[in-house]
């Protein structure tokens, strides 16, 4: 379950956060894990899988990351799908 947090942020009730960083880029922060990957904004938006960049001491497994970001991006009323 996610809660809003600002007009483009999101938290899910498991601590992570979702946020558009700018008009290119969506971002994800838990604890010490930081990744951004590329978007494109549209009716749909399409999320560049192969863009993801992680900062990550956790080694979280990078289909989690995305799957958590279209999780965000869909509680934030967007209709998501991977390029």
């Amino acid at each position: 379950m996610f809660r809003k947090l600002a007009p483009q942020t999101v938290q899910h009730s498991d601590g992570y956060i979702i946020q558009v960083a700018d008009r290119s880029h969506v971002e994800y922060i838990e604890g010490t894990t930081y990744a951004v990957v590329e978007v494109e904004f549209s009716p749909i938006v399409g999320v560049y899988r192969n863009t993801l960049e992680i900062c990550d001491e956790a080694r979280t497994e990078q289909n989690v990351v995305l799957d958590r970001i279209a999780a965000g991006l869909e509680a934030m009323g967007c209709k998501v799908e991977f390029c």
